[in-house]
């Protein structure tokens, strides 16, 4: 969840309970994860939720083709050139049901 959300976590109901605590409470293998890049000036907050595993299966997975490859060292007049290359495919998702995005919080 975005910053601007966590922060109300913390605030405390009527029984004076957080609502953190009751999360721990009902929600035992729940982890909150705060991320700026949720956090829109113009969109608003936003909240993602997923299962890392249903039924001892991953959900999904960071792919990559080969972390980093080095290219050939090039002399110059003065100096020395090289570059280095990487790819990657991003998120691979199996389960599509396992993830939910709530935006304009």
């Amino acid at each position: 969840m975005s910053p601007e959300i966590a922060v109300h976590l913390g605030m405390a109901t009527d029984f004076n309970v957080s609502v953190k605590d009751m999360l721990d409470k009902y929600f035992s293998n729940l982890r909150i994860v705060t991320l700026p890049e949720l956090s829109s000036a113009t969109a608003g907050e936003s909240l993602i939720m997923y299962a890392s595993e249903v039924r001892g299966m991953p959900t999904g997975e960071l792919a990559f083709s080969e972390k980093i490859r080095a290219g050939r060292v090039v002399p110059d007049l003065s100096s020395f050139a090289q570059k280095f290359t990487s790819t990657t495919y991003g998120f691979i998702m199996y389960v599509p049901f396992a993830f939910a995005q709530l935006s304009g919080i």
